[in-house]
């Protein structure tokens, strides 16, 4: 059984870990060492004057500010576990789009009744203010937590040299420029990418190999890493 080494955020790397052994993997053949720790960030900008929210990632949800939680707000989200999350905290969500550049084309198909806050970490990928700026929609980059980039440590360092065939989800491409920087050998291991983009940034870190999932969700990814292991177990 290949070995798989989970970088995200503790407890999406927790969720994702438990998807694996429900999918049969054996839980001595994960490691979960985040590269990148959540944390909230304050002050939060007042969000009482805006109409709706956009979310591309369920860790906004855990650093709202308390008289969010069931305001029943719109919600326009990327992907259907950020929607789904949404919900529960009382949003009134829908998602329109996998990625955040489905989601922003949406919406300049349907403009919706601004100010709206999109709720982000401080590094994005994509800025909605940018994106939206000079369009008929108001938005603004509201900054609800932050994200810390952490080594990996140095077992799974030794490991990872050690060892052959290792496989790495990554979720992002923060995530791939960030294991670039660790002192490894990635020519022996497969990074399984939620993105052609991400592929790329793993491409030039030195994996031998490079998996891209269909769609951008943890749903893919786990496909992917299934398939892959199943094929190395012939």
């Amino acid at each position: 059984m290949s070995l798989l080494v989970l970088t995200r955020p503790y407890s999406q790397s927790l969720s994702f870990s438990e998807a694996l052994t429900s999918s049969g993997v054996a839980s001595e053949d994960i490691i979960i060492d985040p590269i990148l720790r959540i944390e909230p960030f304050t002050p939060i900008k007042k969000l009482k004057h805006f109409k709706s929210i956009i979310l591309t990632s369920s860790n906004a949800l855990k650093h709202l500010p308390p008289y969010l939680v069931g305001s029943r707000l719109p919600a326009f989200c990327a992907g259907n576990s950020t929607t789904e999350a949404a919900i529960s905290h009382g949003f009134l969500a829908k998602c329109l789009g996998e990625t955040a550049t489905e989601l922003c084309n949406a919406l300049l198909q349907s403009p919706s009744p601004g100010p709206i806050a999109y709720l982000c970490g401080d590094y994005i990928t994509l800025d909605f203010e940018e994106f939206f700026r000079g369009s008929k929609l108001w938005v603004e980059n509201i900054i609800c937590y932050s994200q810390m980039s952490v080594k990996l440590s140095t077992a799974t360092v030794k490991v990872l040299n050690d060892n052959r065939g290792s496989i790495v989800p990554v979720f992002s491409q923060r995530s791939a420029r960030l294991l670039c920087e660790q002192n490894i050998n990635w020519k022996e291991h497969c990074a399984v990418s939620i993105s052609k983009n991400t592929a790329e940034i793993c491409k030039k870190a030195g994996f031998g190999k490079t998996i891209v999932a269909t769609h951008p969700s943890a749903q893919s990814m786990l496909a992917a890493i299934k398939s892959l292991i199943e094929l190395a177990d012939g």
